[in-house]
């Protein structure tokens, strides 16, 4: 709880809001666990001598029951928990549209993202969106025909699995090489899936890109593997440039790479390797 609190804390848009905006903004609904967060952050930045947060961890256990006692828990799931649960606080949408069915393949894939974005963001819009989503392109293509079919998703985190050969060869990796890990093309195989364009079954690629980049990315290492024969906690270093070239992990035709800003923060990576 404490190495997330820094890094948030440390993050620059988000702090001005809760300084200069929080209290304006219209009030939608009950807002305990963001208010406790924005007390917390200004008893830190006023006082001299300790804080405790302890209404901020009570708030927390509200949303999620998992951080009700003090046992070890992960810090990517209390920072997901923290900011999915002021995100439906201070969501700007008071009444979500229902369900409806999108089909736009015929269109283009920038076109195809447009419609997606408005269909999220008329369910989901706060600042936590405003600055930490960004959007999952997910292509299918087909080996026999070359037709492309693409389904999209919003994300808050990126969650990328620590490559096990890098790991045996060098015993520490680049963040790079984890990103590059987690757009590598996958061949489907006896999945059922049917090309759209010559009904081909089983005979696909499958690759994850990047269409959208929030303005602030957060990147999960994963650290856990898990073998048919056990689970076991990967200790190695993963450096952390000071600055990421993101264009490989975005999808080629994407004309949204660059609306945003990229904060690491080491007081994360620093000492823990996490």
């Amino acid at each position: 709880m404490a190495s997330i609190l820094q890094c948030i804390f440390a993050t620059a848009p988000l702090t001005k809001y809760f300084l200069t905006e929080f209290n304006s903004e219209t009030k939608l609904r009950s807002r305990p666990l963001s208010s406790a967060y924005k007390d917390l952050l200004e008893s830190g930045r006023s006082s001299s001598s300790c804080v405790t947060p302890t209404d901020l961890k009570n708030q927390v256990s509200k949303v999620a029951r998992q951080f009700t006692g003090y046992g070890q828990q992960d810090a990517q799931e209390f920072l997901r928990f923290l900011l999915d649960g002021m995100h439906n606080e201070l969501n700007r949408i008071s009444t979500k549209p229902k369900y409806k069915e999108i089909n736009c393949e015929k269109e283009s894939v920038d076109q195809q993202s447009e419609t997606w974005q408005q269909y999220f963001h008329a369910r989901d819009d706060s600042i936590i969106t405003d600055l930490f989503e960004g959007q999952l392109c997910s292509s299918i293509t087909c080996t026999k025909c070359n037709h492309k079919s693409y389904t999209f998703d919003n994300f808050m985190d990126l969650s990328v699995s620590i490559p096990r050969k890098a790991v045996r060869m060098t015993g520490y990796i680049d963040v790079t090489e984890c990103l590059s890990n987690y757009i590598q093309p996958e061949v489907m195989e006896s999945c059922g899936y049917k090309c759209s364009k010559c009904k081909t079954v089983d005979n696909m690629e499958k690759q994850m890109t990047i269409f959208r980049f929030p303005k602030i990315l957060v990147i999960h290492l994963k650290r856990f593997y898990n073998s048919t024969m056990r689970r076991e906690k990967l200790s190695t270093t993963v450096n952390i440039p000071d600055s990421l070239d993101v264009r490989p992990y975005a999808t080629p035709s994407s004309s949204k790479l660059f609306l945003f800003s990229l904060i690491f923060h080491r007081s994360l990576v620093q000492g823990s390797g996490r």
